[in-house]
């Protein structure tokens, strides 16, 4: 037998909240806004704001959802859509506006065409109606982009924009990915296709977009640079010539291991050319051929930069430069052949070898002591023996070294050596004044 408690029987307590619109009983105003798909909120803040009832304020908001003929800017639109498709905005933006303001039509369109003005991007020339829209027609991740100004905010827009874009190139470029390239109202399929119909390598260009990493350069900017350095006027040993082409004609070089020189070492066209002289041409001196001058330089033990120094300086040649720096060093004995010891040797640096010194220390001697190359030798090989047969005699007992007479004796070596160069006694002194001290001590 069930007991019914007064207090647990079901009332009509819900039923109170009923709302009856056009017809149809809803359980609540809440239901009845959620059923024709307006904000249950708007409706109760007009009713606020007017004074109006709830059915009139619910039957303003379906009029304005239901697009209901309205005037805006002097013309006559049949429905919110076709006004916002025609100003290019969100109707879902207007009506929100709209509805959380409780303003009218037009005050809601008016403020979405505001912040649609003052949040508009202008990139090269071409307007945006957000940066997520410029990033996406650029291939950029706009979640990429809005860490890269959080992380910089210094940096504008337009300079971030172009940095990603420019990193973007680099890595597919890099990665070898193909990369289209628009470059005079031309698009190109690779940057190699472009590079090769303007006479240019790929590896200058993408040199010159790692050396100007923190500037805002593209493919296109790096080829527009080059092209420029191409066309430039030059005046190298003191003749003049139009563009940098004529000048490597003249001279047999490649004109992309100079554009290689200006951009990787940032030189002058007229370093360049001459770096380029001197490194990648043969040349012919004495009958023999060279490869490049810093082998012929190599080969007759003189500078080359002071060989393109004087190129420079004087305007001459660089055959004539090579042959002046022969000619000084024959005059001090220290190119040809050379007769030491009854043995002849076809240059000084044979016979440095021979008896393992440098050459480098018997030139330095010849300048310093204004001797013969015979004289320089015999000390430079004695003075090589001297320290080869080294000893140190102590007390009648020979050792290696002065150090390893100090250990095995038990006194300090820099001690030593002090006490001999402050009051200047010999060695022998030294040690016995300490080994005097150690045995009084004892």
């Amino acid at each position: 037998m069930f007991i019914i408690y007064p207090w647990k029987v079901r009332s009509d307590y819900y039923n109170n909240f009923q709302f009856e619109f056009n017809g149809r009983v809803f359980k609540s105003i809440k239901k009845c806004c959620s059923y024709y798909g307006i904000s249950y909120r708007s409706v109760k803040q007009r009713k606020s704001d007017t004074g109006c009832s709830t059915e009139e304020s619910i039957q303003y908001y379906i009029n304005l959802k239901n697009g209901q003929a309205f005037i805006f800017r002097n013309r006559k639109w049949n429905n919110i859509e076709s006004c916002c498709a025609f100003y290019g905005l969100n109707k879902d933006s207007v009506k929100s506006t709209m509805w959380g303001n409780h303003i009218s039509i037009q005050e809601a369109l008016e403020q979405n065409l505001k912040w649609k003005t003052d949040h508009q991007i202008i990139y090269h020339g071409e307007k945006y109606a957000s940066r997520a829209e410029c990033c996406r027609k650029y291939g950029i991740v706009p979640c990429t982009m809005g860490a890269y100004l959080k992380e910089h905010p210094e940096v504008s827009f337009t300079k971030a924009m172009s940095f990603l874009i420019r990193e973007k190139e680099k890595r597919n470029i890099l990665k070898g990915k193909p990369q289209e390239v628009i470059f005079r109202d031309k698009t190109y399929t690779s940057i190699e296709q472009c590079c090769k119909e303007y006479g240019l390598t790929t590896e200058i260009v993408i040199l010159y977009m790692k050396k100007k990493k923190n500037k805002d350069v593209t493919v296109s900017k790096a080829i527009t640079f080059l092209l420029q350095l191409k066309k430039r006027s030059i005046v190298f040993q003191g003749e003049s010539f139009t563009n940098l082409k004529e000048c490597c004609d003249k001279y047999n070089i490649d004109i992309n291991k100079v554009l290689f020189y200006v951009v990787k070492n940032e030189m002058t066209l007229n370093r360049a050319v001459k770096s380029t002289i001197l490194t990648d041409t043969a040349i012919i001196i004495n009958g023999t051929t060279f490869a490049s001058v810093l082998e012929c330089c190599k080969e007759y033990g003189i500078n080359r930069n002071s060989v393109g120094s004087r190129c420079t300086r004087l305007h001459c040649s660089v055959e004539e430069s090579i042959l002046y720096y022969i000619k000084k060093k024959e005059k001090e004995e220290l190119i040809g052949p050379i007769e030491y010891d009854g043995m002849q040797y076809p240059s000084i640096t044979a016979c440095c070898h021979e008896y393992g010194i440098s050459p480098y220390t018997v030139t330095s001697y010849i300048r310093k002591h204004e001797c013969k190359v015979n004289d320089a030798l015999k000390i430079c090989i004695m003075n090589k023996q001297k320290r080869e047969n080294y000893f140190f005699v102590y007390a009648g007992s020979s050792y290696t070294s002065l150090a390893d007479c100090c250990e095995k004796l038990g006194v300090n070596k820099a001690s030593v050596v002090s006490r001999k160069y402050r009051l200047g006694c010999s060695y022998d002194e030294a040690i016995d004044h300490f080994l005097k001290n150690k045995n009084t001590e004892v």
